[in-house]
């Protein structure tokens, strides 16, 4: 295909000013047509592609048969037409009334008229007995919201707080929708845009725009692998005793860590459940480990919806104030008011056994007021 004359600028089309639509100019002379040749083939030019039914060529116009048609089309099936004008070769009269078209309409000056409307794909029929000498045409497309995500790809690890690619719109069209391909793996907020994890593999996160009267329809989208999340390594005080919660997952207990809940027995703690080497910690169970002094990786098991059993030992993932109440006392594992070595055990976190601010994946002990421990 020969060298288009290609021009990409700003046109008012009474709106406005700053939208960048797209356009080209087409000129016939510049293409290289042998003079008298019919036109049988389609012109594809960069933004869109004009077909003439009967036509030939004279320097410097196309020779437009009369009754005949003309076709324009966009190259972009989500991009669609909104104004073309067309220029003839010393006309000298208004041209409006020749042409004719299903949709939109005409508005015409000397030598030239203009289509607006919004289509992909226009005909046109010169209704004229004479023949038209057409010099160029000038088409417009709709404005490319130009969406975009900060980053085509993303690796998230499951259960961690992930920094996920933000969604670029420069010109804040609005509404925008999001979908998921593959809800097992990442589901995504319609409005929003949020990606919740659910499970470890891959999916494609699109966000999408219908378009309007000035913008096209357009989507973007990333590609997400969620990824195994990595171990959670606690480092094992010279007490050798401390306390464990993850609301959110499940651990296998490491080799040299044993692993208790506790209930309370009259005025007595006891262990209600041991999890030794190889055992699995359910999510939303809090415990006390034991082990030596040092460091200790616990691999995260997924999937597992164990449920956690009875325990007077409850925590929270991030640091919380507990919920007051009036009939319970509340105790944290600590060494006594000296810190005397080897005296670890559950006191009292507050005055009187009042509620206090537990530690993000700490466990606190609770009892009702009625059987405090001995």
């Amino acid at each position: 295909m020969k060298q288009l004359r290609r021009l990409l600028l700003i046109m008012l089309l009474g709106v406005n000013a700053s939208i960048s639509y797209a356009q080209e100019t087409m000129t016939f002379s510049e293409l290289g047509f042998a003079e008298g040749v019919p036109i049988n083939s389609p012109i594809v030019g960069t933004l869109f592609t004009i077909q003439f039914s009967m036509s030939e060529y004279y320097y410097p116009d196309v020779f437009i048969e009369p009754f005949s048609t003309i076709s324009i089309k966009s190259n972009d099936p989500l991009r669609n037409i909104l104004n073309i004008m067309f220029e003839f070769h010393d006309l000298g009269y208004p041209i409006t009334l020749l042409f004719s078209t299903p949709t939109g309409y005409f508005t015409s000056g000397v030598n030239s008229t203009t289509w607006q409307g919004r289509a992909n794909q226009i005909t046109i029929t010169n209704n004229s007995p004479d023949p038209i000498f057409l010099n160029r045409v000038t088409v417009t497309l709709e404005a490319d919201p130009e969406l975009s995500f900060s980053s085509t790809f993303a690796n998230a690890f499951l259960y961690d707080q992930n920094v996920l690619p933000a969604l670029n719109n420069p010109h804040s069209v609005t509404p925008i929708s999001y979908i998921s391909s593959n809800q097992t793996v990442a589901t995504v907020d319609n409005v929003t845009g949020n990606v919740t994890l659910i499970g470890m593999g891959d999916a494609d996160i699109t966000a999408i725009y219908f378009g309007n009267d000035t913008y096209k329809a357009s989507s973007a989208t990333y590609h997400l692998t969620v990824l195994p999340p990595p171990p959670v390594t606690i480092i094992m005080n010279a007490e050798k005793y401390m306390t464990f919660y993850y609301g959110d997952r499940a651990f296998r207990v490491p080799p040299g860590v044993t692993a208790y809940t506790y209930k309370v027995n009259g005025t007595t703690l006891t262990p209600a459940k041991i999890y030794v080497e190889g055992d699995v910690i359910p999510k939303g169970q809090a415990v006390v480990l034991h082990a030596e002094e040092g460091a200790y990786p616990f691999i995260v098991v997924v999937p597992y919806t164990v449920t956690p059993s009875t325990s007077n030992l409850y925590g929270y993932d991030v640091d919380t104030s507990i919920p007051a109440d009036a009939n319970s006392l509340f105790y944290m594992l600590s060494q006594d008011a000296s810190s005397t070595p080897g005296s670890v055990g559950f006191y009292w976190g507050a005055d009187n056994g009042a509620s206090f601010t537990i530690l993000a994946h700490k466990a606190y002990l609770k009892v009702s007021k009625g059987a405090p421990l001995a």
